[in-house]
């Protein structure tokens, strides 16, 4: 056709086609996915088009032949799906373009009402746009919520957030594809998938062949896969949901224990608080014994990141596995004291943690942490952390704010910025590279989504809105504008050099994405468990409204002249104490009102 205009939202693809040929004529063209079966249809809309038009298609051409991930982008060939000349398979039709007319393809019985079918798949795409919805001064940004509800409902599977949703449909207890569940307001989800890798973890072995039991087949790189060895012992957490007896080579507690703790933030459940207490307690005890056993409160750290394929520390005390361990123990510290039970090791183990980091690991000079120090020989410093080291350090309350500050701009200025181009698109865009490091190396100097997005939450929570919001703006404008899947949450960018775009809808920028947006760019940020709430706008100073709406909270705001207002609703269980925190300056408050009240503030 002479123009064909394409839009993608919340599992909706649409489709405006002209041509010179067809005069005045116009074709609209919806495709959904079937509400509750497998399938698709499409629902052709034609204006004025030539007398006696029609629409000839086509399917089948099945080759039979086994793809390495279903298809998926960047991985299979990109012509796997098309159809091969010499297909003798193919299933034919036409259908007249001078009404409506629809067209079903899969799983469908026999008898079925098309339009009714259409209705229930249209009706399904628009309550996942309504789960989240948000508004904002950029347009690029407004289609988001329905895409990242529509990519997190994809990789659901009714008992686990998945790794991914094509070419890696299978569950995995680690990574953060479980943050998006209680961001997006899944907490019925959340809680299924915690408790189906609650029952995952290890409980009847305990730890009898010491340190250490490496793998010699392995050229001792991974632990000897022998139950009773520290890492298969009470603790570990399978990968599989609700299967305590398969041994992996991954770390999947960590991941999983940050994620179940930010459940706690966003639902105040003490009564689940005291139902887990048994699977924190296992997890720090394990984690202790494999990866801290000298007790100097740094920690090593094996394959419990994104980056782990080949990323290794060769028992190091590690920057980014000891900032999660200094979160999980300071929140179980003040769990416990909750639910009536001792915190006081657990507060023992946060503060020696916190200040073996800033003892050791962090680089006065450099502004940053460093990545790990060795173990052995000379003990030095690795003095260029990749962005993991950074954005966990954050993520974890490790670092004060001025700490926050320097490690952001070591970012700016040390880590490699590629330029996000594209006709009509204003200039400043960047993306990053997950670390400086050379040679390459599969998933340790790649351009991956989550990575970057991380990386902007970071700069979020370090108080740089600006800086934040262009990272973030650059990572969807790379994956989900310019990329080859619209609205795709894929796992590795087009600008990565060595792998280009590779996966779609992919878990675990599906979870930072859900972050990004209702943490850093709204700055929502729950503290249920003490009946409090801090919004903290992320927005750039240059906007004068913005909202968004989530099942648990919507709220507005609007700058009139030199006011700005804030509508907030909440619908938690109990109403929160609100604390809204905003960057401005001192000599631009005249005052503070809530419902109508002036207030008391701070600055």
């Amino acid at each position: 056709t002479g123009h064909c205009e394409s839009r993608y939202s919340a599992g909706k693809r649409t489709y405006y086609l002209t041509d010179p040929s067809w005069g005045k004529g116009e074709l609209r063209i919806s495709v959904l996915a079937l509400a509750d079966m497998d399938g698709a249809i499409w629902r052709f809309s034609p204006s004025n088009m030539p007398k006696g038009a029609i629409l000839r298609w086509q399917h089948g051409g099945a080759t039979g032949k086994r793809l390495s991930r279903n298809g998926d982008m960047g991985v299979d060939p990109a012509d796997c799906f098309e159809l091969p000349a010499e297909a003798t398979d193919l299933v034919t039709g036409e259908l007249s373009l001078q009404k409506e007319v629809y067209l079903v393809r899969g799983e469908v019985p026999e008898g079925y009402n098309v339009r009714k079918l259409y209705q229930q798949a249209e009706a399904a795409s628009m309550a996942l746009a309504s789960h989240l919805k948000i508004e904002t001064p950029d347009p690029y940004l407004n289609t988001l919520g329905g895409a990242l509800v529509a990519a997190a409902d994809g990789i659901w599977d009714g008992q686990a957030w998945l790794h991914g949703a094509i070419g890696w449909r299978m569950p995995l207890s680690g990574w953060r594809a479980g943050y998006t569940g209680d961001a997006l307001g899944w907490h019925d989800r959340a809680r299924t998938h915690f408790d189906a890798y609650a029952a995952s973890q290890v409980t009847d072995v305990p730890n009898t062949i010491p340190h250490p039991a490496q793998d010699s087949t392995m050229n001792l790189a991974r632990s000897e896969k022998r139950w009773g060895t520290p890492q298969y012992s009470n603790g570990y957490i399978c990968r599989n949901p609700e299967r305590n007896n398969q041994m992996h080579h991954y770390d999947m507690n960590l991941c999983y224990m940050d994620e179940l703790l930010w459940h706690f933030n966003w639902t105040g459940d003490t009564a689940y608080v005291r139902k887990m207490w048994p699977v924190i307690t296992r997890h720090l005890a394990w984690e202790k014994l494999n990866y801290d056993p000298d007790n100097d409160g740094l920690y090593d750290a094996y394959a419990c990141i994104w980056a782990s394929d080949a990323l290794y520390y060769n028992s190091g005390a590690v920057t980014h596995s000891s900032a999660y361990n200094y979160r999980a123990n300071k929140m179980a510290a003040f769990l416990a004291s909750l639910i009536g039970e001792d915190p006081s090791p657990y507060q023992n183990e946060a503060e020696q943690i916190l200040k073996a980091m800033n003892k050791r690991l962090w680089m006065q000079g450099k502004g940053c942490w460093a990545e790990y120090q060795d173990f052995m020989g000379h003990r030095r410093l690795h003095e260029s952390p990749g962005l993991w080291t950074i954005y966990h350090a954050l993520d974890s309350d490790v670092a004060d704010p001025f700490q926050a500050y320097q490690a952001t701009r070591y970012v700016d200025t040390e880590i490699p910025h590629i330029p996000v181009y594209a006709d009509g698109l204003e200039e400043g865009y960047a993306t990053i590279a997950t670390t400086n490091w050379l040679p390459y190396s599969w998933s340790i100097n790649n351009v991956a989504f989550a990575e970057v997005m991380h990386t902007a939450l970071a700069y979020f929570q370090a108080g740089r809105p600006e800086e934040a919001y262009r990272l973030m703006k650059s990572s969807f404008l790379d994956g989900m504008y310019l990329g080859n899947s619209p609205g795709n949450l894929g796992q590795v960018s087009f600008y990565d050099a060595a792998r280009g775009e590779c996966y779609r809808d992919f878990g675990d920028p599906i979870g930072v994405a859900s972050r990004l947006l209702v943490q850093g760019l709204y700055g929502i940020l729950p503290d249920v468990l003490n009946g409090k709430m801090v919004i903290r706008p992320g927005f750039p100073a240059g906007w004068s409204k913005a909202s968004i709406s989530l099942p648990d909270i919507t709220y507005h705001f609007v700058r009139e002249k030199d006011t700005d207002i804030y509508r907030i609703e909440q619908r938690f269980k109990a109403p929160l104490a609100l604390t809204l925190q905003v960057n401005v300056g001192r000599e631009r408050i005249h005052s503070v009102k809530v419902n109508g009240k002036e207030v008391d503030w701070s600055f």
